[in-house]
């Protein structure tokens, strides 16, 4: 069995013998691609680090500085207190020796006699420099807790 080429396949042929060469395509030219310089991924690492470490030292700043305001608000109230005592003890002792003096008539050549104190503004007074002695040496512990850091 011999078979027959098709009319087909005949003009496939020709059609291509007819086609110019096939154009040999040159390789594209290398293009040098610009490498940026950066930095190696150990500096970024390390910068990263720096930038927590700086991060937790802000966070332990503004831990300070909140601690610092409460002693602050804490001193500030209880020089407040004082200041309303003082001034209530100033008025009422101003009041009685304006009283005291329009009901003696001094003679003269009489001395003063100390007047002794009261025992209440004593212990108040002795309060207060305890309160301000701790507040002192809270702060202290704070300022050394912010500075350690650094």
């Amino acid at each position: 069995m011999f078979f027959r080429k098709g009319k087909k396949e005949e003009t496939k042929r020709e059609e291509t013998s007819n086609l110019p060469p096939a154009q040999t395509q040159l390789p594209a030219p290398v293009q040098e691609v610009q490498v940026e310089r950066t930095a190696s991924l150990f500096v970024k690492v390390e910068k990263y680090n720096e930038l927590l470490a700086k991060l937790e030292e802000l966070r332990s700043l503004t831990k300070g500085l909140r601690k610092s305001s409460a002693v602050f608000s804490g001193l500030s109230s209880t020089l407040n207190e004082f200041e309303k005592l003082l001034s209530t003890t100033l008025n009422r002792t101003e009041r009685i020796l304006v009283e005291l003096e329009s009901l003696l008539v001094r003679p003269s050549g009489l001395e003063a006699v100390p007047a002794p104190r009261t025992e209440g503004i004593d212990a108040l007074l002795e309060r207060l420099n305890e309160e301000l002695k701790t507040l002192k040496e809270e702060l202290e512990k704070t300022k050394s807790g912010i500075f350690a850091m650094d």
